[in-house]
């Protein structure tokens, strides 16, 4: 039997699907804020912390609005709040979903929801939210806590239970509710442990995701945190090349060619592997993202620069078929 949330993942792809042209998933920064300092996060490098780069903490309700009212209605596409910072820092994200509800556009929120509690869960439920996705990179209350620094164990499985009884109680079938795990040398024992909590939890879904290595900073606690939780073999998306540097195990064309990333300024940038807006091509609140899409030069970058592969970041990056293992949740 498919499942409801297999069914609109499939009509979601479709949906997505008949947009030939312009970008089919919009990663929206409600906020560069978080409230966790986890330990292989690259957003807040003590000095190189994205929140320097933005001039705006809070995405403006008014100026979201305004950047959604000029593509609406135009093309397909979908909202992901994401990029860095959690968005449920921001005091109006709801207010913000709602209204991509209103205007039948689809909308996931990603986040480590410590900040879940019960308000924020009526207004979750009360937005029309079609999918909150659950940074959890451990099934016991150690490994968790080791990693996603600043979050309790406890308090986060507990606001999912209550988020999704809730949702059931009110017969809502939204949003789905999946848990992703980043696999490092920690916690790699757990992966069996992480699904069947998962199936404790009564999440629709649950994924292992493999180690992103950040490559373009100098920081050396950085960079020794990130060796300490390394993982290598088949779950790694990298292998080691001839001079024990890391390397994709295997690069193609740019994955998100037909995405892109709006920070909480309104900038538009390449993707969400350029975490500092190195490269922007305009600000979707002071034009259409369609505009801006269509500008000779960026449609010259994404061709020859982005699908080539030919940026620093690009060498890192999720392209890799091995970031992913899907385990269902039943």
């Amino acid at each position: 039997m498919i499942s409801k949330y297999a069914k609109y993942k499939e009509w979601l792809s479709g949906y997505l699907k008949a947009n030939k042209s312009y970008p089919r998933t919009i990663m929206v920064e409600a906020t560069p804020i978080c409230n966790l300092k986890c330990v292989f996060c690259p957003c807040y490098i003590k000095g190189e912390e994205v929140t320097k780069d933005r001039k705006t903490m809070y995405f403006a309700v008014k100026d979201f609005k305004k950047m959604i009212d000029q593509i609406k209605g135009k093309f397909n596409f979908q909202i992901c709040f994401t990029y860095s910072g959690d968005p449920l820092v921001h005091p109006k994200i709801f207010e913000m979903v709602k209204y991509l509800k209103d205007n039948k556009i689809p909308v996931t929120v990603y986040s480590n929801s410590m900040l879940l509690t019960g308000k924020r869960i009526d207004q979750m439920l009360d937005s029309g939210l079609d999918r909150l996705i659950v940074s959890f990179d451990g099934a016991s209350k150690k490994t968790y806590e080791d990693i996603r620094r600043g979050s309790k164990f406890e308090t986060v499985i507990k606001n999912l239970k209550n988020l999704i009884k809730t949702r059931n109680d009110r017969g809502l079938i939204k949003p789905f509710v999946e848990m992703q795990m980043v696999a490092t040398k920690s916690n790699s024992d757990e992966i069996q442990k992480f699904k069947k909590l998962a199936k404790d939890i009564a999440a629709d879904n649950c994924y292992i995701k493999t180690l992103f290595v950040y490559q373009n900073t100098t920081n050396t606690d950085y960079i020794n945190k990130v060796e300490k939780y390394f993982i290598e073999g088949k779950i790694a998306r990298y292998k080691r090349g001839k001079n024990n540097e890391l390397v994709l195990k295997d690069i193609g064309g740019c994955p998100q060619i037909q995405d892109t990333v709006i920070t909480s300024d309104g900038d538009v940038v390449i993707c969400c592997f350029d975490l500092h807006g190195k490269y922007m091509f305009g600000n979707a609140i002071n034009e259409s993202l369609a505009d801006i899409w269509d500008k000779k030069e960026f449609k010259k970058f994404r061709k020859d620069v982005m699908d080539k592969r030919k940026l620093s970041i690009c060498k890192f990056c999720n392209t890799s078929k091995h970031i992913s293992k899907r385990l269902k949740t039943g």
